[in-house]
Formats: C-alpha cells, structure tokens, sequence
C-alpha cells in the first residue's frame, strides 16, 4: 500500500518529530484555523468528486476536516485554500487524500472475543438452517485490503466441514481499486501473525520471504467488487453481512439509510455485524440485537419499503434529481394521495404495533373507539386492550 514519505534513514527522525507535534496527533482532533472556511473544505470535497467520482457528501464533516488536515500536515501546507490550490495541479495528491478520506483501517480477527461470539452463537445456527445445496451468502462492505472478508471465509470453511452444507460465497466490496487490487493478490506482511492463530496460518496461507499469501481455497471463497455502498444498488438474499467502523463516518440519516438496505438485502434472520462503536440506532423495528456488547444483530419484519432507497443517495445529489420530476412520477404521486384520502375514509380504525406492544402507527377514525392523551404514546399491551381498548 502507498506510503506517507520515502526517506533515507538521517532524515526520518526530523520528519517524525514534527508528525508527533502535530495538532492532529498531538491532540486528537483539529480545529478551524481563521484561514480555513466551510467552502474551502467543500470545494475540496467538489473536486474529489469531480476528478474521482466518489461523493462524500454523507460523510461526517469534522472527519473530512481532520483527514485533509493530516494530508495537509504530510505536504507542509498551513492553509486549506493553498491546499486546494496543490490539489487542482496534483492529481497523485487527489488520490493520495480519496484514500485517507476512506480510512481503510483494518486487520484480521479484529476485536477477537467478538469473533468468538460470532463463531460460537451465530455461524453454527447460519449454516445448520441451510439447505445442503444452497450457498451461503455474504457481503462485507467497505472491505478495504480484505483482512475482514478473509477473516469469514476462515472460519466459514472450518464451521463447514462435516456438515452437508452448500458452498460460501463471500463478496467483498470497496470504492478504493487499489485496496482491492492488494485485497485480491492476498499478499500480507509477516506481522499478520500476530493476528492469525498459528494453525490457521500454517492451513490459510503460505509462506513468502518477509510475507504470507492467502491459499487457493481462502481466495476462491471471496469475490472482491467495485461498489459504493451509498450510491449503488446491494448484494440480495444474504445469510450475513459484517460491516465494521464504517458507518461511524456517516451523518446519522446516512446512517439510517444504510441500515435500511442492510435489512433489504439480507435473508429472514440474517445477521448483521458492526463496529464496536456502532449500533442498529432507532432501527430497532428492522433489527433484534444477539448481543449488543459486540454490535451483532438479527433482521426482522418485512421490509420497509418507505424507509428504502436503491441506490442510498447522497442530498446532494437528490436535490439535483428533484430539479426535474417526469410527468410519470408526478402522475403517480397523485394517485398515491388519492389511494391515502380513501384509506382515511372509508379503511376500518385499526392500530399498528411493533414488537414490543408500542403504538406505531394508526389509521381510520380511531377516535371513535380511543382515546389518546397528549404527550409520548404509552406502551399498550394486547392484555389491556382485551380489557378497555
């Protein structure tokens, strides 16, 4: 993978000394001097998107800040605006920044006694309800190098065997070609044995001077694909998605989006794997928690069309889309307001509840029959409506 400076060994002291003093080392996180504005940063973000073709527009902007910030740290340019400048004439410079923006931080077995839990509660049961000829599905989106894709299909292959299981088809997705490119020729420094466990090491991979490749059938198991996870459409009919310290980088409604398509795309029952800082947030309706010390869930309910965007897109570019509307989709509208005004008409009262027994949604002219006061909707159990509702 690229790196931040080539030096000859005398000059590296200097040049890590003034790293560590950095305000983003030193002290985590970097506030807007008085040269740099909003616009500077989204003309920033503009010409990523022109040149690159990747929109960042549902990123977190204090994140965006502080990765252009250390970019600008490593090429000593104090002002954002001068950094705008050096990007437009320094196309190496736009990627070397596209890729920090994408913080493709990850390795094997992260977080190990979540893989524990993984493999003990949720990976038995995925494969035991399958169908002996029906693959077993995956996605890993915002896969980056590969180490998390590859760590599943390790333990996939060994919960496997002796069972009459279907084949596991692993599709691993990122925005970055060149972390896929390094994903798929499965080459890894020797330091990842400190991650890998020695017998999956010697079983997984082979040996290579200074470096260790991933074998045949680990490579086979996993198919690495160019996708964004929030412009494009997702992998369908999935048993497992794992999507780890991603979604913290994304606005909240972003976020809410995204877990939206999580729940379309995978299978009844399907399970969802998280970041340790992430969560399901208010989805609670799309989602039951297995274990919420390791961010590990299971879908429920049909899904919510209402809620679904295919592709997720950025507000950005659905303001553009709503500059012209085509005559059929306003038709359609009309007769969805029209189907609304009969449904409030002349539908039977009737109240909707989640799982839980909490008021979700009425139709029909239930104040004929009850009674709501004002303020947050009680909890009602289907006990006390046989009672009095």
């Amino acid at each position: 993978m690229p790196c931040d400076h080539v030096l000859p060994v005398e000059r590296m002291p200097e040049t890590l000394l003034k790293y560590a003093q950095h305000p983003y080392v030193a002290v985590g996180q970097v506030a807007p001097s008085p040269e740099t504005s909003a616009d500077d940063l989204t003309r920033i973000m503009a010409l990523v998107r022109a040149q690159l073709a990747f929109d960042f527009t549902g990123y977190k902007k204090g994140t965006l800040r502080r990765r252009v910030r250390r970019r600008m740290d490593l090429r000593h340019v104090e002002r954002m605006v001068d950094y705008l400048r050096l990007l437009r004439g320094d196309l190496d410079e736009l990627k070397a920044l596209f890729r920090d923006l994408l913080i493709g931080v990850t390795r094997f077995f992260r977080d190990p006694p979540a893989w524990e839990f993984l493999e003990a509660k949720v990976l038995p049961a995925l494969l035991r309800e399958r169908e002996p000829a029906t693959p077993l599905r995956v996605w890993v989106p915002g896969c980056a190098t590969g180490e998390e894709a590859y760590s599943l299909a390790i333990v996939l292959i060994e919960h496997a065997q002796g069972q009459r299981s279907g084949p596991i088809q692993i599709f691993a997705s990122d925005v970055d070609e060149e972390a896929l490119d390094f994903a798929r020729a499965g080459l890894y420094s020797e330091s990842i044995a400190a991650d890998v466990p020695r017998g999956r090491l010697a079983r997984f991979f082979a040996k290579e001077k200074n470096s260790y490749r991933v074998s045949k059938e680990l490579r086979e198991t996993v198919i690495f694909a160019r996708q964004n996870l929030i412009a494009d459409a997702p992998f369908s009919r999935l048993d497992l998605i794992s999507c780890r310290n991603l979604l913290i980088y994304l606005e909240p409604e972003v976020q809410q989006r995204v877990l939206a398509l999580f729940h379309f795309a995978l299978v009844d029952h399907g399970g969802l794997f998280l970041g340790s800082a992430e969560s399901i947030g208010p989805m609670e309706d799309l989602f039951e928690t297995v274990s919420k010390k390791w961010r590990i869930y299971r879908r429920i309910g049909p899904t919510r069309h209402g809620r679904l965007h295919v592709p997720v897109v950025a507000d950005g570019e659905q303001s553009l889309q709503r500059e012209s509307v085509p005559a059929p989709l306003r038709a359609n509208r009309v007769i969805t307001r029209v189907q609304q005004m009969l449904l409030d008409r002349y539908a039977p009262a009737s109240v909707v509840i989640n799982r839980r027994h909490e008021i979700v949604f009425f139709a029909g002219p239930v104040d004929l029959y009850l009674t709501q006061p004002p303020g947050h909707r009680p909890t009602i159990s289907p006990h006390a409506c046989e009672k009095g509702c």
